[in-house]
């Protein structure tokens, strides 16, 4: 069977170098589970099949098709919070 790949514009790397899905790109990887789902596939070909598709890791299909089974949605990754902006000291900055 020829599996043509998905595209799936994923989110930056964060600092552990792991990439987030976003929430619209973890509803693509479900809809290709399912669509071979509704094909009466095998679970493990259903897996196999979504990851040569979507160019994702085994581990992430299952982890969001666990997050969608579970909660019944998909959620983007939580934006970092910034703390509160320090003053700057312009006078440890220049030493004239």
């Amino acid at each position: 069977m020829h599996v043509h790949h998905l595209e799936l514009n994923m989110a930056t790397n964060n600092k552990s170098g792991y990439t987030h899905l976003r929430s619209t790109e973890k509803r693509t990887v479900v809809q290709v589970a399912n669509y071979f789902k509704k094909k009466k596939k095998p679970m493990e070909s259903i897996i196999r099949i979504t990851v040569e598709a979507t160019s994702v890791s085994r581990r992430t299909v299952l982890r969001i098709r666990k997050e969608f089974r579970e909660t019944g949605k998909l959620a983007s990754p939580k934006r970092p919070k910034h703390g509160p902006y320090k003053p700057v000291d312009i006078n440890r900055l220049c030493h004239i």
